[in-house]
């Protein structure tokens, strides 16, 4: 492969379809092999606007306009951000000839839980957690009676609605209130010791290759992933376990991207796989510590069918993710030299241009021996973090 001069003759493009900060730093690592940074955006000043070299302002779900505009600057790769684009349209992008990310045949794991379930039993020994799809409320209200209290209830499709725990029918009959109309799950809960993600990524050169990431832990709050820290706090043998299941999901899923599965370690040590999600998360955050190469040069390098490796660092990493608690545009954030008073920490922030409570700006990582005192440090230093 040969890359050019942005601007220049040979240069080659990446467009980055949709808003977000997480674009934002595949963006980023666009600038660094000096590719030509392009950005449709549903709004202006957006963090992955704020990068691009081009910038439209668009309807990201009015597929004439987008056509029109992708058309225009014929992009070598688009990478799109899954929770505002519409599936639909990424299958039409691919159809019309273009390189997108996640592509067709990625599509149908990460948006259809049937799909996963099927992928999952064939491909491990794993347990997976019962569940059903419903397309009305009178059927959510009934999957959940049968697989009982707590349940879980979230979208098959990622983005539409926030994942709920319902403890009883009265939290339920509220819950279903409020539910978007379209596909639920209910899912059976399973009450997790553990919690782990472990990315991988499928990429083309000289045939299909597998690079499969060490363990991640985590811990969820809302919609979000909330902190993360690695190495994970498993066994050996659990790493092979969980190692080797990965492995053979993306063997079997025959199609080209970055994916991470999320996994359950139950308090009798059975380990669950749970979803298969895009690869463009606030979990990947943690890599930005952890690793030589990131989850988000990993994505865009796969992306230009380019070969994959990344190495550990010798040190441990966390993630705590920053939370907006204020509904503003413009907002300052302070306490910055306080954060980096903290060793081995830094700081992400999106730049959204503007924020409201409760939603996702940025967040902080740090590094340690122990992989405890780096969560440690990256609370200490989330806690001092303030936006007003």
């Amino acid at each position: 492969m040969e890359l050019g001069t942005v601007f220049l003759q040979g240069s080659k493009k990446v467009l980055l379809l949709g808003s977000s900060g997480l674009l934002k730093l595949v963006g980023l690592k666009a600038h660094e092999l000096s590719l030509e940074v392009i950005n449709i955006s549903s709004y202006d000043l957006s963090p992955a606007s704020q990068i691009a070299h081009r910038k439209y302002i668009s309807d990201l779900n009015n597929i004439e306009t987008i056509a029109s505009l992708i058309k225009r600057e014929s992009p070598e790769v688009i990478i799109a951000d899954l929770e505002e684009v519409d599936p639909k349209e990424i299958i039409e992008i691919e159809n019309e000839g273009y390189r997108i990310y996640p592509n067709s045949s990625s599509l149908k794991f990460i948006i259809d839980k049937n799909k996963t379930r099927e992928l999952a039993l064939s491909s491990t020994s794993l347990k997976i957690p019962k569940f059903t799809i419903n397309d009305k409320a009178d059927e959510v209200f009934e999957s959940c009676k049968k697989l009982g209290f707590p349940c879980v209830l979230k979208p098959n499709r990622p983005g539409e609605m926030n994942t709920i725990i319902v403890n009883n029918e009265e939290e339920l009959k509220e819950a279903i209130k409020k539910l978007p109309q379209t596909q639920i799950i209910a899912e059976e809960y399973i009450a997790p010791v553990k919690e782990i993600a472990v990315f991988f990524f499928n990429y083309l050169y000289n045939g299909i290759n597998t690079l499969v990431l060490d363990p991640v832990e985590y811990q969820r709050k809302g919609e979000y992933f909330m902190e993360a820290w690695m190495p994970a706090n498993i066994s050996g043998e659990e790493v092979k376990k969980l190692t080797s299941a990965t492995e053979e999901v993306a063997k079997n899923m025959k199609t080209i991207g970055g994916f991470f599965i999320t996994y359950f370690i139950d308090k009798n040590n059975d380990i669950y796989i749970n979803d298969i999600n895009y690869a463009l998360s606030e979990l990947a955050l943690v890599t930005e510590g952890g690793y030589m190469c990131n989850v988000f040069e990993l994505l865009l390098r796969s992306s230009l069918e380019l070969p994959l490796s990344s190495t550990r660092t010798t040190c441990s990493a966390a993630m705590h993710l920053l939370i907006s608690t204020i509904n503003k545009w413009s907002p300052t954030y302070v306490n910055i030299d306080r954060v980096y008073s903290i060793e081995n920490t830094r700081l992400i922030l999106f730049g959204e241009p503007k924020v409201y409570d409760g939603k996702a700006i940025g967040a902080v990582i740090s590094t340690d021996l122990d992989p405890n005192k780096a969560r440690e440090k990256a609370r200490i230093a989330a806690s001092m973090f303030l936006i007003l």
